[in-house]
């Protein structure tokens, strides 16, 4: 019996829910978990996998897990509370603005979500590498502190396996190794499942080496451009001739986005 599976927002307001049109055999296919390649945003939360239920009593998968589907399933997203990088009197610090605490908070809020859904959450990280031509070295945008989890897909012809063509394993920790400076995965040519190089595809779950402090001066900078091209707009709607440039503020955006999305290639 043919069965399918389906990602659902719960309650995300950006970004677009992953798809999988995949006609899996039920009680035979492995499913392998999809993360949020649509970039989904919920603000004040960030993105934490997903559960068979949509208050999250049901079970939990997190990207790159695979399981053996048996009926048709639904994978609601799961939404942890976000703990700002910094608060309204922290921001008062670096701005004079009259806005209450809860309007301050809302900027934060919407500011921090979208260093998430760009650069990753604070404390762990899902990247999942596509190749067409796999090679022994991934280079991971953020150095990684430490390896959650490996989930690595090799694609064969079909002619090759008869099957699928596709095998997807879970790998051991012997199988790679992480470079001093978290810049560089290799894949080992020994241990529990050798391989000289990478599969086509490749979900690596990590701890990021903290960004807290570089991340921190991005979300006030972010921030302080907001409010003053918020205050710039307020004042050209009421302030007569009163006329200021204040740039480009969509390329002063990305210029900040740019500080935080640094490369990381070393060939070390």
């Amino acid at each position: 019996m043919s069965v399918a599976i389906t990602y659902d927002r719960n309650d995300a307001t950006g970004g677009a829910v992953p798809t999988d049109a995949t006609e899996y055999t039920a009680g035979v296919s492995s499913v392998t978990v999809i993360g949020n390649t649509g970039a989904m945003t919920y603000a004040g939360y960030n993105f934490g996998g997903w559960n068979t239920a949509a208050d999250g009593t049901g079970t939990e998968y997190q990207p790159g897990e695979t399981f053996t589907i048996a009926a048709d399933t639904t994978l609601y997203a799961i939404w942890d509370s976000a703990t700002s990088l910094i608060t309204p009197t922290g921001l008062r610090g670096h701005i004079s603005s009259s806005l209450t605490d809860d309007s301050l908070q809302e900027i934060i809020d919407a500011e921090e979500q979208e260093i998430v859904s760009r650069c990753g959450a604070h404390t762990s990280h899902v990247e999942t590498f596509e190749q067409e031509i796999p090679g022994t070295l991934l280079f991971p945008k953020r150095p990684i502190l430490t390896v959650t989890s490996v989930v690595e897909t090799v694609v064969y012809p079909l002619s090759f396996t008869g099957g699928s063509g596709e095998e997807t394993t879970t790998l051991a920790s012997d199988d790679y190794s992480l470079s001093s400076n978290g810049k560089e995965l290799r894949r080992l040519a020994t241990g529990t499942n050798a391989r000289i190089d990478w599969g086509q595809r490749v979900v690596v779950t990590s701890v990021p080496i903290s960004e807290s402090a570089k991340r921190v001066l991005a979300l006030i900078n972010l921030c302080k451009l907001n409010l003053a091209f918020n205050g710039l707009e307020s004042e050209s709607v009421g302030g007569g001739e009163y006329k200021m440039t204040m740039g480009d503020y969509n390329l002063k955006r990305e210029q900040i986005f740019a500080g935080l999305a640094t490369a990381q290639r070393s060939y070390a």
